[in-house]
Parts: structure tokens; sequence; C-alpha cells
């Protein structure tokens, strides 16, 4: 991770990701439901299923490590 480290997935962190990965499915025909969210066939909900990795000592970022680059 270089330097990174696992942080809890909140609601507000999918809300974030959430239109790019429809934008993939738009672009690609890769399923959110179906193929990103499905796990030895059971639907799972996104905060099971996917991991937030932030840079160590959250001093460097905004308090909920969300903001954009160049913001």
């Amino acid at each position: 991770m270089n330097g990174g480290e696992i942080a809890s997935m909140t609601e507000r962190d999918w809300e974030l990701i959430l239109p790019y990965l429809e934008e993939n499915e738009r672009l690609f025909g890769i399923s959110v439901e179906e193929h990103l969210l499905t796990v030895d066939g059971q639907r799972l909900n996104p905060l099971e299923v996917y991991r937030k990795v932030q840079p160590k000592g959250k001093s460097e970022i905004k308090a909920d490590g969300l903001e954009e680059w160049g913001e």
C-alpha cells in the first residue's frame, strides 16, 4: 500500500465511488449489482465488499478523506 492504511468504509465513501462504478458499468458492462457486489453467488452490502485505503496519518488529509485531487 506504499505507506497507506486500511480505514473503515462508510456510506459516504460508497456514495462517492458509486457514480464512478456506474459509469464503468455503462462503458464496459461491469454490473455493480451482479459483478461487483456479488461474492460467491450472494449479493453483499458494499461496505462488506470494498475497503478504503488512505495515507497513513490523517493529518495530511481532511477529516473524512473524501476530497478530490487538487482541492
